[in-house]
Parts: structure tokens; sequence; C-alpha cells
């Protein structure tokens, strides 16, 4: 289980939260099956 607030790949570069979002997926699919969930979005 996987939990992130959507303000956590808000950040002042392009590019960074992208970058949480692409390494979010990465671990839950080393980890499967599991839940992603992003709260505020």
């Amino acid at each position: 289980f996987f939990s992130m607030s959507g303000s956590d790949f808000v950040e002042m570069f392009v590019g960074v939260g992208a970058a949480r979002v692409r390494d979010l997926f990465g671990q839950a699919k080393e980890h499967a099956p599991c839940i992603i969930f992003i709260d505020e979005l």
C-alpha cells in the first residue's frame, strides 16, 4: 500500500513531479500486487 498527497508531486522545477510519479509506480510494480492511494486529486 502506497499513500501520497497530490501536493507531493508539485515542485518548482519542471519534471521533478513527473519523476516522482514514475518512481512511485516503479516501486508499486516491484511490490505488486499493491494499492496506490493519491489524496487531494
